[in-house]
């Protein structure tokens, strides 16, 4: 009988690691390219030293003191298709040598970057899970164009290094 409650206990919590990861929309928890996570660092920052890397199912976001600082100068993009007029629960861990504010939006992904949904998430300094929500909208004018993407903007950040990883996106319902 021992075994018997061992093993259900295994399987029920094998059952319930299957669902907990099939809720995530985004399929895979970790950050590269195999992924369809890709970077991008706008030219003032990448002169000024910044980067923005994937390595190991991590993103290393170095970020540098740029003249004309904007969140959107180092970007982590993957196209994403979600709903309108729902919200969604974003989870990750970050480790940040700094504070600093990272902005989590889904957005068009062509002009003119019709925004849907954002959200500002403070980092503290060291490695925590963060989580945040996103209630995503059509555009001002009614309409919800094609394709969008989510985005980390890690431009806020100044002289300072973020790694993140382990994302999930899952539907609030």
């Amino acid at each position: 009988m021992k075994c018997l409650s061992k093993t259900l206990a295994m399987s029920l919590f094998v059952a319930m690691s299957i669902t907990a990861s099939a809720d995530n929309l985004l399929k895979d928890a970790s950050f590269s390219n195999e992924s369809g996570w890709f970077c991008w660092v706008e030219k003032p920052a990448l002169d000024a030293g910044g980067s923005l890397t994937l390595q190991d199912g991590k993103a290393v976001a170095k970020s540098a003191v740029v003249k004309n600082q904007t969140p959107s100068n180092l970007q982590l993009i993957k196209d994403v298709v979600v709903e309108a007029d729902k919200s969604y629960k974003i989870t990750f861990k970050a480790n940040a040598d700094k504070a600093g504010s990272l902005t989590v939006t889904y957005i068009l992904s062509k002009a003119p970057y019709t925004g849907y949904a954002d959200t500002i998430v403070t980092l503290e300094p060291g490695e925590k899970v963060y989580e945040c929500t996103l209630a995503v909208k059509k555009g001002k004018d009614g309409k919800y164009e094609a394709p969008r993407s989510l985005r980390l903007f890690f431009g806020a950040f100044k002289d300072a290094t973020v790694t993140v990883s382990d994302i999930s996106l899952e539907e609030i319902k």
